[in-house]
């Protein structure tokens, strides 16, 4: 039986989860729900992955899953180091810039995007070669002409470097559907 990823048309964290389910290439069921249908039915956010009797919510639960299931795709670091690396920018990116967003403190998110392009001045990639962090970006790719991408070099070349990724065509094309 091929696992679901069901979510809402307008669901932040599902870019992220595709990204990572893109580069895996895992086989999955994109199932769009009505907006409202998780909060309604399991009092949680989506998107929710369906996989036989094993389900899990929360988008960051769900990359971190892929990426241990799928352990020949190398989307989290054998190194210990890298894999904690990982975590943290995962982590960053929920806590010190999706919250201040959520609470209407854009000026700490934009102190934090300067952390994150400050980190990103001599790496491609969050964690050197392209990981589960690098997923958690992928939102930002699809939040539109608000996000202040110029103000931030090295960032705005990140985010560049993750939609010509090949997975990521694959993303919007699914979304699209």
């Amino acid at each position: 039986m091929t696992p679901r990823l069901e979510t809402t048309a307008r669901c932040v964290a599902t870019p992220r989860v595709l990204f990572a389910i893109e580069e895996a290439s895992i086989d999955v069921e994109l199932q769009v729900q009505q907006d409202g249908h998780f909060e309604q039915t399991y009092r949680q956010p989506g998107p929710r992955l369906v996989d036989g009797a094993f389900e899990l919510f929360e988008g960051n639960a769900i990359l971190r899953h892929i990426g241990r299931t799928a352990s020949s795709a190398g989307l989290v670091p054998k190194d210990l180091q890298l894999r904690a690396r990982m975590d943290q920018w995962i982590d960053f990116n929920v806590i010190r810039i999706g919250l201040p967003l959520v609470y209407g403190d854009v000026d700490e998110a934009m102190r934090h995007l300067g952390v994150l392009d400050s980190a990103l001045a001599d790496r491609d990639y969050l964690c050197g070669s392209f990981s589960l962090a690098d997923c958690a970006y992928a939102t930002m790719l699809v939040v539109g002409d608000g996000f202040p991408r110029a103000r931030f070099e090295n960032l705005d070349a990140y985010l560049t470097r993750l939609a010509a990724r090949p997975a990521w065509a694959r993303v919007l094309e699914r979304l699209r559907r």
